[in-house]
């Protein structure tokens, strides 16, 4: 069905569809997108010499059972949740929730009953690491930036917009932002966490809680916790907007944009390039009792998830699909990825607070904006001259020149590590040449130096 109707629309422009992507730039854009690092060389070389004509299948299943997938979809829906912008101090401890994540990810249980008690669990930090989404340097955010961020992530509206008026473009009022915040009007800090305390007056009016899109307020009883009652309503298969923004914001996390883009503003002015499809994904996604992995494979199994972004000219219009969308790597996906190739042990890695400072020293455009290479002269000098970085280059550098393979194998292997793809005969050629004129741990350490820095690498193919 997702290529019936991409290449419907693509009929409908006139527009010839890419050929498919070679294995080396498959399976690169695969693992980068399902794992968040390039694959190692060892996996990246058996599957391109894996002859079975199931073998995409067989990788898609065998990425999204791996540790890898959890996690780094864990650390995509924690940054979501809880932006890094807040600053290192308010991330510590980070692990908590991105392991919470990480767990409900692996098993692939129901994403409505994730997301519902992400939102409707409160307690101690220990027993609920869920909830410090909910706080800031030990405070608690207030509701109006608790809904507008619950809103942009979960419902896909930017629903702040009629924080202090109605909305200009779309049909939500006032009163419906302030309605959703009054869910929150009632939690506390505690000594150990976050409580929903029932016997509190609320800090908003009670009298406007509402679901959005409601005409009339929600009747609740004072007696009874109201974030229950919030995610109970947010991820209710008669919910119009929850199932659609997460079959959007899937699409985008694999094409670089959402059926609806931007992903987080899906109102009746920004109609989807497919509408159909969209429509149809959402129905599924319920249908399979909101299952992500299922989701996902049929993304990664379309022809146009696997269409080539090599060679071909650019129509004007991203959103027909015709070809492959090349995304830059994300900070964390070259931190990731410079970790592995380096083989940085954890005990020597990069600490929180250099993490953080990387990944938001690097951000310059918006997630939905990533069909744009933004690479640019700071961020790679950041890159070059991080002292971990080059330290294990250097010594990575001096461990593959004392290697007994034949120069033209430690070639491949640096290939595979970096671009996931074996070197043409005219790139052996010329290094076997350069290692023979500069000596192999010079020529060694350049060649990798020159992999991981160049735009190849950078992006995702």
């Amino acid at each position: 069905f997702i290529d019936a109707e991409i290449d419907r629309v693509l009929r409908e422009y006139d527009l010839k569809p890419a050929g498919s992507a070679d294995d080396a730039e498959f399976y690169r854009r695969l693992h980068i997108d399902l794992c968040g690092v390039v694959p190692n060389p060892e996996s990246a070389a058996a599957f391109l010499d894996d002859k079975a004509p199931d073998k995409r299948a067989r990788a898609i299943d065998a990425l999204l059972a791996s540790p890898d997938y959890a996690a780094h979809m864990a650390s995509k829906w924690e940054e979501l949740v809880w932006p890094i912008e807040l600053g290192v101090n308010d991330r510590a401890p980070r692990n908590p929730m991105m392991l919470w994540f990480g767990k409900q990810i692996e098993a692939n249980r129901r994403w409505d009953e994730v997301v519902h008690d992400f939102i409707a669990d409160v307690g101690d930090f220990e027993k609920h690491p869920n909830a410090y989404y909910l706080v800031k340097n030990n405070t608690l955010l207030s509701p109006e930036e608790l809904t507008a961020r619950m809103s942009r992530t979960f419902l896909g509206v930017q629903l702040q917009c009629a924080q202090c008026h109605d909305h200009k473009f779309a049909s939500w009022k006032m009163h419906d932002f302030w309605g959703v915040a009054a869910f929150y009007g009632r939690i506390r800090r505690t000594k150990d966490g976050v409580e929903e305390n029932v016997a509190r007056k609320p800090s908003i009016d009670a009298a406007k809680l509402r679901f959005l899109g409601d005409k009339t307020p929600a009747k609740l009883d004072a007696k009874e916790g109201y974030l229950p009652k919030l995610a109970q309503w947010m991820v209710a298969p008669k919910n119009p907007f929850f199932a659609k923004a997460m079959v959007n914001r899937t699409w985008a996390h694999y094409f670089g944009r959402g059926l609806v883009n931007p992903i987080d503003d899906m109102i009746e002015t920004n109609s989807p390039s497919h509408p159909e499809l969209l429509e149809e994904l959402a129905r599924r996604f319920i249908a399979s009792k909101y299952d992500m992995k299922d989701l996902t494979r049929a993304i990664c199994l379309s022809r146009a998830y696997q269409r080539t972004s090599r060679g071909v000219a650019a129509n004007g219009k991203d959103d027909t699909y015709q070809f492959g969308m090349a995304r830059g790597l994300t900070p964390e996906q070259t931190l990731q990825s410079l970790t592995r190739i380096f083989r940085i042990k954890p005990a020597n890695g990069f600490d929180e607070k250099q993490r953080i400072t990387f990944v938001t020293q690097s951000i310059s455009a918006e997630e939905e904006d990533r069909l744009s290479y933004h690479a640019n002269i700071s961020y790679l000098l950041r890159v070059m001259n991080m002292p971990l970085f080059t330290q294990a280059l250097a010594a990575t550098a001096k461990q593959t020149a004392a290697g007994n393979r034949p120069v033209g194998q430690t070639i491949e292997h640096m290939y595979l590590s970096t671009l996931s793809r074996r070197p043409r005969p005219e790139e052996v050629a010329r290094l076997t040449a350069t290692v023979k004129r500069e000596g192999a741990e010079k020529a060694y350490a350049a060649l990798w130096w020159a992999l991981v820095n160049s735009t190849e690498f950078s992006v995702n193919h």
